[in-house]
């Protein structure tokens, strides 16, 4: 800075060189250029030396010095950082906030038009009703069931139980699974008996739980979702029988005549089903009687097991005939070798002789 200054206090390069005015003396002319130049150069040095304090002021604060030895940092520079540290991450966590609520508004959007189309409905048809025929048989068996489980109930009032009766409004719903719909897995004995004993048995499990545990309201209601959803999972859903478990969670004291009448009425509607239905060309009622009284899961355990039985069977079947196979081969061939050595003795007597 100081030889720049020096630079343009000096004659030579204030002023340009020595020219004549024509008239016989001499005159100076400035250098306009050479003066601009100067000017240029001390405002470049002045910047450059205010750059290099900031630079250095900078250099200090950041926590060295000028010897390159670690300084402690200012308060309020850390207060700063931690400031513009939390802003970003504000920043941060705003834009993520952002983009999650934009994924979950689109995904309510997605449901919502799925759930939308889906409860318009689909094209297809609904199914035909049942012909005459099969109507009127079903009326006459429906009809003939009923009329022997109000007989049976009648007998059972006048043998002195006034108190206890079959109830016969759970009835409706089996005699329509039974009649209408015989070929369907809910109306098998395996579904109708084994649905019924586990709704009656949940009922009167909620039916001992005192009122002050769980109210009466709350029974009728937590009995039957518990009794449907284990019917559900062991194999053997049956919808007329989800009202026993409300009945036998809000029925009387005495609740083991109760069930007994119950099973007793559903296994006669089911015997009689058994032999009407059959009696029509088109019908065939059960399906299946087998592993009755076996779940799906165990169902499906034992039938494994008696294939890998009858598996074993055959393996050792074919086992003992290909050895009786390969014995009577070999006794064929000592045979065929005791001919062979028969005929050539023979041969050679014959040639002896």
């Amino acid at each position: 800075m100081f030889s720049s200054c020096k630079s343009l206090s000096a004659p030579a390069a204030a002023e340009g060189p020595e020219t004549s005015d024509g008239r016989g003396g001499t005159s100076r002319r400035s250098d306009v250029g050479g003066r601009r130049k100067g000017w240029s150069r001390i405002t470049s040095m002045s910047r450059f030396s205010s750059f290099g304090r900031r630079n250095t002021d900078s250099f200090r604060d950041d926590g060295f010095d000028g010897d390159d030895r670690p300084q402690s940092r200012r308060p309020a520079d850390m207060g700063r950082t931690c400031v513009v540290a939390c802003r970003h991450c504000g920043s941060s966590i705003r834009s993520s906030c952002e983009r999650r609520a934009h994924s979950a508004v689109s995904a309510l959007d997605q449901k919502r038009a799925a759930w939308l189309t889906k409860i318009k409905g689909g094209d297809i048809l609904p199914p035909p009703g049942l012909p005459g025929r099969d109507a009127l048989f079903a009326l006459l068996g429906i009809l003939l069931c009923l009329m022997i489980m109000s007989g049976a109930n009648e007998m059972i009032s006048r043998f002195g139980y006034h108190e206890h009766s079959m109830i016969l409004s759970a009835f409706g719903g089996l005699v329509v699974n039974l009649f209408c719909l015989p070929a369907s897995p809910n109306s098998q004995p395996r579904n109708c008996l084994f649905g019924l004993t586990i709704n009656v048995f949940v009922g009167m499990a909620f039916r001992r739980i005192p009122p002050t545990v769980l109210p009466t309201w709350a029974r009728g209601a937590i009995s039957p979702a518990v009794s449907i959803s284990a019917m559900a999972y062991l194999g053997y859903i049956h919808p007329p029988a989800g009202g026993a478990a409300v009945a036998f969670a809000l029925g009387k004291e005495d609740e083991w005549l109760e069930l007994g009448l119950l099973l007793f009425g559903w296994t006669m509607s089911v015997a009689f089903a058994s032999v009407y239905n059959n009696l029509s060309e088109k019908r065939a009622y059960p399906n299946y009687w087998r592993f009755l009284w076996l779940p799906d899961a165990l169902y499906k355990r034992v039938h494994r097991w008696k294939k890998r039985k009858r598996d074993k069977e055959r393996r050792r079947r074919e086992k003992e005939e290909t050895m009786q196979l390969s014995r009577h081969v070999m006794d064929h061939q000592l045979v065929r070798d005791y001919m062979e050595d028969q005929q050539q003795e023979k041969q050679g007597a014959v040639e002896q002789v």
